[in-house]
């Protein structure tokens, strides 16, 4: 239960925040330039050009009260005090990888799976280091559960119910008492697609044919051809669009799958590497604006359920928790997938698969990076529509 001192101060962090980015606003506003001097007909776009140029640094000074001002983070931090002390950093042959959640007292923490390797150990808020044994890891949700031997540890609070509403305020704590970053949802919790081969379909007789292949992608690098019909993915028969996007999506960007394809009335094999449907389909310029200014998480697609957020978070500040106004655990910050977004796997989902990892249910699997040439569909394979794109 929530007592009446959070919901004011709940309320009144909202209020503040508001408050100090109209103001900002408003003073940004106030200094731009009124008019362009009148000028010669000859020089009035350069100097058109050059006075959007003035209005728009001087317009920087927003800054001073953008959500990732230091007076913005002022305000979240009495919120995000018991999560802080729960979040560890997770070093990997010495190098900070992650970020973890302590979800027990007694020395079981929760991260991202994908960026663990090597010789893993947990620094605690109180600067403390121990070195973690991997209990279990859910490769569709891309976390992992970690042990160290330290008994009494804090424990943050987890949010009961379903997710805030899009466009409410979450913060992402760092293990130092600091936010890290202040942002708003965006999305509710969906399905992430998952691995592509880069090819376009239509449905046939036959089965499911290729019209168009992506010579970058995956399935061009493996060989595949405008006109060969796929006819099992992994084994698996595929005569319908439906059953190969559904197949070839069950499977995660990186991981390889094993094609029989038909070509000119002769049956072949093919390997191919899936990608991401951003790494197979977006123009170069549009892959380059969305990752402008920020380094994006290897593993960032493929998630059974996630929302979306715009907490501008490095890869390795992924794996930690991300907290509304009242200081509660929302859920875990799982991929910065694109240049203003970020993704969280939600509380219920995150608690319902760290009980089944303690149970050991899920054991522990090797790294993205070391997995089998041959990967496993996802555990509890999702659909993905009726895109013909694949």
């Amino acid at each position: 239960m929530i007592s009446t001192g959070t919901w004011r101060h709940y309320g009144t962090t909202a209020l503040t925040v508001w408050a100090l980015c109209v103001v900002g606003a408003f003073s940004a506003k106030a200094d731009e330039p009124r008019s362009v001097p009148a000028k010669a007909e000859a020089t009035a776009t350069k100097s058109s050009k050059e006075d959007w140029f003035a209005r728009w640094v001087k317009g920087l000074h927003f800054a001073k009260y953008g959500k990732q001002a230091e007076e913005v983070r002022k305000v979240f931090r009495p919120a995000i005090h018991p999560a802080s002390e729960a979040t560890v950093e997770v070093l990997c042959d010495g190098q900070l990888k992650s970020l973890g959640l302590i979800v027990s007292a007694d020395g079981y923490v929760v991260t991202k799976a994908s960026q663990l390797a090597g010789t893993v150990a947990c620094r605690l808020a109180s600067g403390e280091s121990y070195r973690a044994e991997l209990v279990g890891s859910h490769r569709d949700n891309d976390l992992a559960l970690l042990h160290i031997e330290a008994d009494n540890l804090p424990v943050a609070r987890w949010r009961r119910g379903s997710l805030p509403l899009v466009g409410s305020w979450v913060v992402a704590p760092g293990p130092d008492g600091e936010v890290l970053s202040v942002g708003i949802i965006s999305t509710t919790s969906r399905w992430i697609r998952g691995g592509v081969l880069g090819v376009f379909l239509q449905e046939t007789p036959r089965g499911a044919q290729i019209i168009g292949v992506n010579p970058k992608a995956g399935g061009g690098k493996a060989g595949l051809r405008r006109g060969d019909v796929i006819l099992q993915v992994n084994g698996r028969d595929v005569p319908k669009i439906d059953d190969c996007i559904h197949a070839i999506g069950s499977y995660l960007p990186g991981d390889q799958v094993k094609l029989r394809i038909l070509r000119n009335d002769e049956t072949l094999e093919i390997e191919a590497r899936l990608d991401s449907v951003h790494d197979s389909f977006e123009s170069k310029r549009a892959k380059f604006q969305n990752s402008l200014g920020a380094r994006l998480s290897e593993r960032r697609a493929g998630f059974p359920s996630a929302f979306e957020h715009d907490l501008g978070l490095a890869p390795e500040q992924c794996g930690g928790p991300v907290v509304n106004l009242a200081g509660e655990v929302i859920g875990i910050n799982i991929a910065r997938s694109g240049r203003v977004t970020s993704l969280a796997i939600p509380a219920h989902v995150v608690r319902t698969v760290v009980a089944e990892m303690k149970a050991g249910k899920w054991k522990p699997q090797a790294p993205l990076a070391a997995r089998a040439e041959v990967a496993t569909p996802f555990d509890t394979p999702q659909p993905v529509g009726h895109d013909s794109k694949q």
